[in-house]
Formats: structure tokens, sequence, C-alpha cells
């Protein structure tokens, strides 16, 4: 019979119970650890994105043009965001003091606008207090973040002394600010979404070497007469140039050179009526500009037309020995 020394089995035991916690180490390796952290943020992510996408479905959605009137006659409290709606929102970024004790905000829902592939439109309506309502557009972006925001309507009836509504065509806006004190003052402002869901203000008036000593008001029709001088179709935009006070303009024009009406010639007197107007610089079509549109001309006298004159002068008739005022 083989024995077997105390020093060697005590040996084995010791190697034995080692390898068996060694074992037991390599069952929860880090990795598998790492990967869950990564999946629980993806799913986390998921959510939140679902979420989003859920409320924006909830909206109704409207059409432009459109105007924006909402007020406590059209509006009334009631569903209203919740406290996770409004964190998904973003609503205290828009207003610091939401939270804020004694300030009393509410949050309704109200429509959505498709303005663009690249970025999401909605309008919500804020209660402040008891006795004043606004309603903000704001442009989220496709991951659910605040872009930029307006607010095109406000109403308030503790004194009912001001109001705002807009008018929202495309990627214009414009706000209209009343103030009701012994007259009523009326202020415009217009503003411009562009293709990322920024928006910005844009001039209301204007320079035109037309009329330099005046500002020129946006979209506001005036009629001049300017000497023709010629059309030029060739570049990106119809061209009509013409002289007054021998200072050289151009305008854009739309209407069809066929029309006998338009038919002018080089020098021809025109009566014009003009806007200034937007356009949208060629190659660019985000870059927002106004020039002068001409949106209608009539020929008042033409150049090349002869036109004869009379007048009577004192002359000698020598049959008759005398002078007499004859036509000449």
């Amino acid at each position: 019979m083989i024995k077997i020394k105390p020093i060697i089995v005590l040996f084995l035991a010791i190697t034995f119970i080692s390898c068996t916690q060694k074992g037991k180490e390599k069952k929860a390796p880090v990795v598998k650890a790492q990967n869950a952290v990564i999946i629980a943020n993806d799913s986390l992510k998921k959510i939140n994105s679902v979420s989003f996408e859920k409320l924006l479905k909830e909206l109704r959605i409207k059409t432009v043009p459109l105007i924006d009137t909402t007020n406590f006659d059209n509006i009334k409290k009631g569903n209203e965001f919740n406290s996770a709606e409004i964190n998904l929102l973003q609503l205290d970024k828009m207003y610091p003091n939401y939270y804020k004790e004694g300030y009393n905000y509410s949050t309704t829902p109200n429509y959505k606008i498709d303005l663009s592939k690249k970025f999401h439109s909605i309008v919500i309506s804020i209660f402040k207090g008891e006795n004043e309502m606004e309603s903000v557009l704001v442009n989220y972006s496709l991951a659910g973040k605040i872009i930029d925001y307006k607010v095109i309507s406000y109403d308030e009836i503790a004194e009912s002394m001001s109001r705002k509504f807009s008018k929202i065509e495309n990627n214009i806006i414009t706000v209209i600010d009343e103030l009701y004190t012994d007259e009523k003052q009326t202020d415009t402002t217009k503003f411009h979404i562009n293709r990322d869901g920024y928006i910005n203000q844009i001039k209301t008036k204007f320079k035109s070497s037309l009329r330099p000593n005046e500002s020129i008001l946006l979209n506001h029709i005036y009629s001049d007469t300017i000497e023709f001088d010629n059309y030029n179709d060739g570049g990106d935009y119809f061209l009509l140039f013409g002289k007054k006070n021998e200072v050289d303009i151009s305008f854009i024009y739309s209407w069809e050179l066929n029309n006998s009406k338009y038919n002018f010639k080089y020098g021809d007197l025109i009566e014009i009526k003009w806007k200034m107007d937007s356009i949208w610089i060629a190659g660019d079509d985000e870059t927002l500009n106004f020039t002068e549109h001409v949106i209608d001309a009539e020929k008042i006298i033409s150049k090349n037309k002869l036109v004869k004159f009379l007048w009577r002068a004192d002359k000698f008739d020598q049959e008759l020995n005398q002078e007499l005022n004859q036509e000449l």
C-alpha cells in the first residue's frame, strides 16, 4: 500500500480551492457588465424618442398659410401636458420660471405645422396664471431638441390693453402687436425660418434708388413714371431696366412679353406700379433678400412716335399787303 505524505495532501487541497475560486470569477466578466450598460442606455434613448414621436402624433395638423389669433375667447384650459411631457418639450428652457412657486404656469397642446422634413414645428399655448396666455411656435430637431422658438400670439384679460397675433406663410412669420390706449397702436414685425429651423427677424423698411429720400415699406404698392430702357431675361430673373432722373433702376417682372401692352421700346415713358418684395438668391434658396418688383406697367408716351406740333404766328401776306395771324 502506497502512503501519501501529509504535506502533499495539503498542497493538493490548496491548489484545488484556488482553481475553484478562479473559475467562479470568470463567470461574471467585466465586458458583459459594460455591454449591459450600453444596452440600457440605448433602450432609454428609444423610449424617449418614441415618447416624443407619440406626443407629436397626438397633435392636430394645420396647413399654411394660417393666422393664429389664440386668445382666452377661443382656447380653454384642459388636457394640459403632464410633467413628463413638459420635460420632453423642455419648456423650462423657454420659461425659466416655469417651475417656480407663485408663477402657476400650465401648458395646453395646440397644433403642428409641417414646414420642413428636417425639423418639427409645433405650437403650444402657455397660461401664465389666470390673466395671461400666449402661444409659441417651437422648432425641434428630429431628435426632440429645441432649435428656436417665437411667441406668435398673446392675450391678457387683466386690463385688456394689448394682444398679439400672427400670419404664418411657409417660412415667413408676420407678427402684429396691438396696444389699446387712447388710440390703437399697431406694430408689425416679420421673421424668417431658415432651413435649419432658426428664426430670424427681417427688415420691413428699405431704401430704393427710385425714391432715394423715402423709407420704402415692404409689400406697399407705389406708382412712378420712368423711362424704359430694355428687358433682360438671360439671367436667373426676368428683369426690366429703366431710368428716373438719369438714375438707372432695375425691377423683377413676371408678365408675358407676347402681351402687346408690355411691348415697350427704348425711351418710352411708362407708368409702373411696384413694390419691395422678397427674393431668394439664385443658387442658394435659403438666402433671403429684398428688391423692387414691378407689378404692372403702362405706356404713356412713345419716344419713337412722331408728334406734329401746330402753332400760329403773324405773317405778312403780299397779296393782301398786310400781316395775318396764320397756322404754320
